[in-house]
């Protein structure tokens, strides 16, 4: 997960995150999300994703106009087979950067279509 400092997460996000990634045998898992502006406008974005098979999901997510990695959960073992990390002095789509290899080298990406960041 890589939330940031004013991010706020429902208490049981990562409960259920480990148990669909265990259940369902996933490497990463990506729920959808809302964002709260200061003005207290609150937006959700339901993701779009609903294909199993990799490729059509790589290209759903880079299609997407959020392709970020937090509100999402992914094995340690991608970042260390792959040697997966946010690249160095990057100020601008540091998410898409690393998200697109993370969906990439997953073997199986589940989405949950519940509110959980």
């Amino acid at each position: 997960m890589h939330p940031d400092g004013d991010d706020w997460i429902e208490p049981d996000m990562l409960f259920e995150f480990d148990a669909t990634a265990d259940r369902e045998k996933a490497d990463l898992v990506k729920g959808s999300f809302r964002n709260v502006w200061e003005n207290g406008k609150v937006l959700e974005y339901i993701l779009p994703y609903d294909h199993t098979d990799k490729e059509t999901l790589l290209n759903s997510y880079m299609a997407y106009s959020w392709t970020t990695i937090w509100g999402g959960m992914a094995k340690k073992s991608l970042y260390d087979q792959y040697g997966l990390k946010s690249s160095e002095g990057t100020t601008f789509c540091g998410d898409f950067h690393l998200g697109v290899r993370l969906w990439y080298y997953a073997n199986k990406v589940v989405t949950i279509n519940k509110i959980y960041y």
